[in-house]
């Protein structure tokens, strides 16, 4: 290889990624009130410092949406140990495919009490982990939840798996999933990937292995079939470095190679890589849009996974401390984020066009007394659909706002639905105006489980 990457001291159950040790978000003060809005008709941009504005984005005659808005609890489980967020959700032919990890713990030595044990010392044991398994739960059209599929479970192995990431193939769906065990220093350290071919109405195929000390790539599909970009593990060193080296894979749709080999990124790869989302292009190349530091940047490859000579981009002007999700419509790429400061809670957006041109950097809203969101962004109607939770407990619901790829705020933030007790992240997709949704919900302390909805965008 032409270089390493150094990763971090790995513990069991942490994602294995090219990003390494992530530092903090970084500490920006309060910015003061919220800033006005661009509306689709003004024809100046905001004060934002964004470069000039390209020609309109032309999203063409609203489609029709005549679905009923709703929002409802589809499934549960008892008990203390809660599902994660839904990491995905994926649209297939008569249902759709929601993507998860359960992770099930229990206080060492207790008993039905649920109480651990206590040492002389007075210190409590660390909790067992009794399971920890990758899981497809497959929905109908209507939401309405058939049994969830296993694709892995690493409690037998002791060993950590992660939530499948699922791509839409002519079958079904194609999921691939990590597995890790020990930390980098361990002598039974343990790293590979899993495949899993998932037909539409959730049966599956046995996990089998596609990669060995490859972490979780970044994938999405494109022309030539499933890519994505990744870290090999080439050695491991003293005080449990890892010297990885960037690649990018290609698979076929039932997870086999698509290429001879897996293609070294060495050349290209920034030093920083953090919080990174491979997205599909209108033109059937890719983007992996990711944060270095502060600023949004992305790496372009074409419709052959080959990286475009023109290589790596910042977006100077707009500051970016996390980066939650983000998409790739037309010529633009749209990042999203949030912040609580304070029990201040700020939502963002940053579009900027394939040359790396700011077109824009907004503060979409701010809320206060409503705990920590999460915003997530996909391709709809108008340009690009943001949706995050407001409001807590009986009162949550979905808002959602339209960003069209020239800067344009389409759809100003506006509640979608009302989704009572919904938590963390949405997982979201579209189809023209329709948005569906699922999202981890809390009724009360003993049950709990996923929400499932939909709604029409707004007329624009």
């Amino acid at each position: 290889m032409n270089r390493a990457w150094l990763l971090c001291l790995l513990s069991a159950g942490v994602s294995f990624g090219i990003s390494g040790c992530p530092g903090g978000s970084a500490n920006i003060p309060d910015t003061g009130t919220v800033a006005d809005v661009p509306s689709v008709t003004d024809s100046a941009v905001a004060d934002t410092g964004a470069d000039a504005r390209p020609p309109p984005f032309d999203a063409g005659p609203a489609p029709m949406c005549t679905i009923t808005a709703e929002a409802r609890h589809i499934v549960d489980r008892p008990g203390g140990d809660r599902l994660a967020d839904p990491a995905q959700l994926l649209a297939v032919q008569g249902g759709f495919l929601v993507s998860a990890r359960y992770v099930e713990e229990r206080a060492a030595g207790a008993g039905d009490g649920g109480v651990g044990d206590a040492s002389d010392s007075g210190t409590i044991a660390p909790p067992v982990v009794v399971a920890d398994r990758s899981i497809v739960l497959p929905l109908g059209a209507d939401g309405a939840p058939r049994p969830a599929v296993t694709l892995y479970d690493g409690t037998p192995m002791m060993t950590s798996t992660t939530a499948p990431r699922l791509h839409r193939t002519p079958t079904g769906a194609l999921a691939i999933l990590q597995e890790v065990r020990g930390n980098a220093s361990s002598p039974d350290f343990l790293l590979r990937l899993h495949a899993a071919e998932i037909a539409n109405d959730g049966t599956a195929s046995m996990a089998r292995v596609i990669r060995d000390r490859v972490a979780l790539p970044d994938t999405t599909v494109m022309g030539a079939g499933i890519f994505g970009t990744s870290a090999r593990v080439e050695s491991i060193g003293d005080a449990g470095l890892v010297a990885a080296s960037p690649i990018s894979i290609l698979l076929d749709s039932m997870g086999r190679d698509a290429r001879p080999a897996d293609v070294l990124l060495t050349n290209i790869w920034p030093i920083e890589v953090l919080e990174q989302r491979m997205r599909t292009r209108a033109d059937n190349g890719a983007v992996l849009v990711y944060r270095r530091g502060t600023q949004m940047a992305f790496i372009p490859f074409d419709a052959r996974g080959v990286p475009e000579p023109t290589g790596t981009f910042d977006v100077v002007g707009a500051t970016v401390p996390s980066l939650e999700d983000a998409a790739a419509v037309g010529d633009g790429v749209i990042g999203v984020w949030s912040r609580n400061i304070a029990g201040t809670t700020e939502v963002h957006v940053v579009v900027a066009g394939n040359d790396h041109r700011l077109r824009l950097d907004q503060e979409l809203e701010r809320f206060s007394g409503e705990g920590p969101t999460v915003v997530s962004v996909v391709p709809a109607y108008g340009g690009a659909a943001l949706v995050w939770r407001r409001g807590v407990d009986a009162r949550a619901r979905v808002r959602v706002a339209v960003v069209a790829p020239d800067g344009t705020i389409r759809v100003a933030p506006t509640d979608l639905v009302s989704a009572a007790n919904i938590e963390g992240r949405i997982a979201v997709v579209s189809d023209g105006r329709q948005l569906t949704f699922v999202a981890r919900d809390g009724i009360r302390a003993d049950r709990w489980g996923y929400t499932f909805g939909r709604a029409c965008l707004p007329a624009m």
